[in-house]
């Protein structure tokens, strides 16, 4: 039985924190307002916004058969979720390449990638990030053949469907972080899928939300970061 009442607190992050429950196999994960920044930036309502849209696209995802640690929401800026054994990797899928990434494979810019692109990375506080090879990966006792082989499948099985239901809102999906973990001898998506994942552009005036691009900007962060949880969470 799902049980949400927070207790002792696991984790305390930039821009989330852990808290165990009366359950042990189930946590709630609680989104801050905070951006993540060097300066502490906060955005009135991220914590909300990606909560809600975390929570969207786990039950999107889900209704595929696509196994996530979401369970549930508990409150407006909450989730309940399952307690993954978490790997130690970023998995993140380009799907679209616009800029420096178009210039380095030599393609038009806003070219589609098929199949799509997809890289891992040590999930380390380093700023430099370096891909690994899908060996090097194995060879770190990350992820054993078959699970390399499950997680390219369902990144490439959640590409799609991502793609599909922020076309429907007019966006285009150029590229999504994902993460996962092991429970139940299984692998499950983790973390959050929201808009701090995934890199967006507005497919009528091609507008990028690389919030990267907002550094020095920060009301003009706050004012998309926000219009564009609006826009997603009113088209239903």
């Amino acid at each position: 039985m799902s049980s949400y009442k927070k207790k002792k607190k696991l984790f305390d992050g930039k821009t989330k924190a852990l808290y165990e429950t009366d359950n042990p196999e189930q946590l709630i994960l609680a989104f801050k307002d905070e951006f993540g920044g060097e300066s502490g930036e906060v955005i009135e309502k991220k914590g909300e916004i990606n909560n809600q849209v975390s929570a969207l696209l786990f039950r999107y995802l889900d209704g595929y058969h696509i196994p996530t640690h979401f369970i549930h929401e508990v409150g407006k800026d909450a989730m309940l979720v399952r307690q993954l054994n978490m790997i130690a990797l970023t998995v993140t899928a380009h799907y679209m390449a616009f800029g420096a990434h178009a210039r380095r494979l030599g393609v038009k810019d806003g070219a589609a990638l098929q199949p799509s692109i997809i890289e891992f990375y040590l999930k380390d506080e380093s700023p430099k990030k370096t891909a690994l090879d899908r060996k090097d990966v194995q060879s770190l006792g990350l992820l054993s053949t078959e699970e390399l082989h499950h997680i390219v499948r369902i990144v490439t099985k959640a590409g799609v469907l991502l793609q599909s239901f922020f076309s429907r809102r007019g966006l285009m999906l150029t590229s999504c972080k994902f993460e996962f973990g092991r429970y139940k001898n299984r692998l499950w998506i983790g973390d959050e899928l929201s808009l701090a994942t995934c890199t967006l552009r507005d497919a009528a005036t091609g507008e990028s939300f690389d919030w990267a691009d907002y550094r020095n900007n920060l009301a003009g962060l706050r004012k998309a970061y926000q219009a564009l949880g609006l826009r997603m969470l009113t088209r239903l």
